[in-house]
């Protein structure tokens, strides 16, 4: 196979990709829930004298669509990230009006990897 030929179908197959681009809108961050859901977080996990083992772990909280996703610097999904994923459910609960929008929690490692998910908000981390 030619390399004109290769390169040739991998433009016609990004081309395809970019016209389906509106089928599937990225969710927008709610920037003032992710606000609110991080002083939360900081208010009940990270007070002087009793700041959680996980807390320093938690590099960012962002609320897409339906989710929250929580980046951290762990690098296997130890005990800590499903730590992490109950006290993010129960800022949810302490903040929301109706915390049955929100429909999953997903606790990122430091390569992407989601270590601990919570599939709605009366559900399980795990």
């Amino acid at each position: 196979m030619s390399n004109c030929f290769v390169s040739a179908l991998i433009v016609v197959s990004t081309a395809g990709l970019i016209g389906c681009s509106n089928l599937f809108p990225t969710p927008k961050e709610n920037a003032a829930a992710s606000e609110e859901l991080r002083k939360c977080l900081a208010d009940d996990f990270a007070r002087p004298g009793h700041k959680t083992a996980w807390y320093d772990d938690v590099i960012g909280v962002s609320i897409l669509g339906n989710t929250i996703n929580v980046m951290t610097d762990l690098t296997s999904a130890e005990q800590k990230s499903n730590s992490i994923c109950a006290a993010v459910a129960s800022c949810v609960i302490a903040v929301t009006k109706n915390p049955s929008t929100l429909g999953t929690i997903e606790v990122h490692g430091q390569d992407g990897r989601i270590l601990s998910r919570r599939i709605r908000i009366d559900g399980k981390c795990s």
